[in-house]
C-alpha cells in the first residue's frame, strides 16, 4: 500500500486524515465485499450499501484497542 495517498477515517463525524494527524496509523478497510461490509456496519455507515469495493477507505487507529 502506497503511504502517499491521502488518507482520512471514514466513521462518522471523525475527522481524522493524515494531513492533520500525520503520526496517526490509518488501517485500510479490506477490500473482500462481505468483510468490508461488517466493517462500514461496525462503522454505523447508512451507506453500506453503496460503497465501491474498490475504493480506498480507512478507519484511524482511534477506532480500535491497543495492546
Amino acid at each position: 500500500m502506497n503511504s502517499s495517498y491521502y488518507k482520512y477515517c471514514i466513521v462518522p463525524q471523525c475527522k481524522s486524515t493524515n494531513i492533520k494527524t500525520p503520526n496517526k496509523l490509518f488501517i485500510y478497510v479490506p477490500n473482500n465485499e462481505q468483510i468490508r461490509k461488517k466493517w462500514l456496519k461496525l462503522a454505523r455507515r447508512d451507506d453500506v450499501h453503496s460503497l465501491s469495493t474498490n475504493s480506498r477507505m480507512y478507519f484511524c487507529a482511534d477506532h480500535f484497542d491497543h495492546l
